[in-house]
């Protein structure tokens, strides 16, 4: 109990028996981030962080990560913490543990059509996230030969290998797509990636332009711009669950 009140300093002392509190905890929902707010400033998952979160599980109450990662992304995390919910890319998609999908905000057609013609799309390394899988223009072989010689000025090489490995050697990345292939399915999230660091703030600014009708997010670890529907929005996908 001292450990979940660490991070619920308002619960009451329900851990005494026959408290009323212990089958109807009054916090109902939990909201955790995972990069910089669930995980430690090692990236690490802590016991304490576990325990906590699934003592509150056992009060009763609902566990729902919100992160800008995709759902097969998380699976390191869910399986030491299994969330009720799992709130996706950014609020784009809204996930039950078993993997059904409850909320969805997808791009609108016409702005995945802009972007595929769109020049700097074509020549950057760039990712259409869909619902279960990424999917990319490029060649693997391109992709990693970039992405490792961009990341190299971060970290060392191994590190990169294995943060490369972890992106692109499962099943969930798809390359060598064609135009046809990304059109015709339902795209979440567009993300360029290694964007050359003296074009990185012209290309940045160019979509936040072109693209001011979308949520355009623009990181500066990758040099990632990312772009995705106007209504995808963490907050706003957890007022629709608690709508549901």
């Amino acid at each position: 109990l001292k450990k979940l009140k660490l991070y619920f300093p308002y619960l009451p002392d329900c851990h005494k028996v026959n408290h009323p509190l212990q089958l109807n905890c009054m916090i109902k929902l939990f909201v955790a981030d995972i990069d910089g707010t669930l995980l430690n400033e090692k990236s690490k998952l802590e016991e304490e962080t576990i325990e906590a979160v699934l003592c509150f599980q056992k009060l009763g109450g609902k566990f729902m990560l919100a992160t800008g990662r995709n759902v097969w992304e998380i699976g390191e995390i869910t399986s030491r913490i299994p969330a009720t919910i799992n709130n996706c890319v950014s609020g784009c998609v809204l996930y039950e543990a078993d993997g059904k999908e409850i909320v969805s905000s997808f791009m609108d057609g016409k702005d995945i059509d802009a972007l595929l013609r769109h020049k700097h799309i074509r020549s950057e390394i760039t990712h259409f996230h869909g619902d279960r899988m990424t999917y990319l223009l490029q060649r693997k072989e391109d992709v990693l030969n970039k992405a490792g010689s961009f990341l190299s000025r971060h970290m060392s090489l191994a590190e990169a290998k294995k943060l490369l490995q972890k992106f692109y050697d499962g099943p969930y990345s798809k390359f060598e797509c064609s135009i046809d292939e990304i059109r015709k399915n339902p795209i979440t999230k567009v993300e360029m990636l290694y964007i050359d660091p003296e074009e990185f703030s012209v290309v940045a600014d160019l979509f936040r332009k072109e693209f001011a009708h979308c949520n355009v997010v623009v990181g500066s670890f990758m040099n990632n711009i990312e772009i995705t529907s106007s209504l995808s929005d963490k907050g706003l996908s957890i007022r629709k669950y608690c709508q549901l």
